[in-house]
């Protein structure tokens, strides 16, 4: 009898072949068949934030129990709504750029605020100064927004005062804060008129930081007045505001009868006569002086501590 058919090989076979898959079943079964799984564990392993798991926890009071009570979605979602409504406290930007929203572009699609700046600051606890400024809604301020952003409510640091540059014409006019988030909604050139009443509104913020003796609210307001010139003169001499060209860099040349080009000519007129008049003004030039005493000797002294 050949040996392959002895019964003892044949069982000796069967008894290899039963422990190889007793050792699937043990080993690599419970990763290929399907297992039932809680639905539960499913949704919490969707839930990071452990909401599902605090919502079937949650007991809704005897009082809510009939017919009116809350649904526990509608509570859920009020509870989300609740969270994040501090973090809503910036304006969608809206397209176009900042020269864009200065210029009033229309948009097509208009976003509602989910509640007013009045509301939003007093829920957020928000420093006045950087409440969302009010570019966005490309209108005039209020009395009431006005009042909002009035002036910065906190005092700057020695360090931080002398860290400011007056520099040449505009520079830092866009990034020294608080100074820019109060005076820039006020900043707009569409047309003349809109001109003359936003140069005569940072020219009266320009004062008020002179009755505060704050020369780098003095020097930002300067700034701001100048920076409405030099814009409005930009988009009388080059249709569309483009003074140099995308591609090159290389200085395009000036555009002669495009339209608005007259109105940006009187906008730009207006910002020079009270750009004129901040830059004359007296306090403005006392300040100015001391500002840059003070700056240089700050720096000698930051100078010496550096070397030692």
């Amino acid at each position: 009898m050949p040996p392959h058919l002895h019964p003892r090989s044949r069982m000796t076979t069967s008894l290899f072949t039963s422990t190889l898959m007793i050792s699937f079943l043990v080993v690599a079964a419970p990763h290929i068949l399907p297992c039932p799984v809680d639905p539960r564990t499913l949704a919490d392993s969707a839930d990071p934030t452990g909401e599902n798991r605090r919502r079937r926890r949650r007991r809704i009071p005897e009082g809510e129990a009939g017919e009116d009570a809350m649904s526990e979605e509608r509570r859920r979602r009020q509870l989300i709504a609740e969270r994040l409504a501090a973090k809503r406290e910036c304006p969608v930007p809206k397209p176009g750029g900042l020269i864009g929203q200065v210029l009033g572009v229309n948009d097509e699609e208009k976003e509602e605020q989910p509640s007013s700046i009045m509301q939003r600051g007093a829920r957020t606890n928000t420093p006045i100064f950087s409440i969302p400024n009010l570019m966005a809604n490309r209108h005039f301020p209020t009395n009431t927004e006005q009042s909002i952003t009035a002036m910065p409510t906190e005092s700057l640091t020695k360090a931080q005062r002398m860290s400011y540059r007056i520099g040449r014409g505009e520079t830092g006019v866009l990034t020294f804060e608080p100074y820019k988030s109060s005076i820039l909604p006020l900043w707009r050139f569409k047309n003349p008129s809109i001109a003359r009443k936003s140069s005569s509104e940072i020219y009266k913020r320009f004062l008020e930081y002179n009755d505060q003796d704050d020369f780098i609210g003095m020097d930002m307001s300067r700034k701001f007045l100048q920076m409405g010139m030099t814009r409005a003169k930009r988009y009388a001499n080059h249709a569309g505001g483009r003074k140099y060209d995308k591609k090159t860099g290389e200085q395009l040349e000036k555009s002669k009868g495009h339209e608005g080009m007259e109105e940006k000519l009187e906008a730009s007129e207006a910002f020079r006569e009270v750009w004129e008049k901040a830059k004359a003004h007296e306090g403005y030039v006392q300040k100015k002086e001391r500002f840059m005493k003070e700056q240089k000797e700050w720096d000698r002294e930051e100078k010496n501590e550096a070397e030692e």
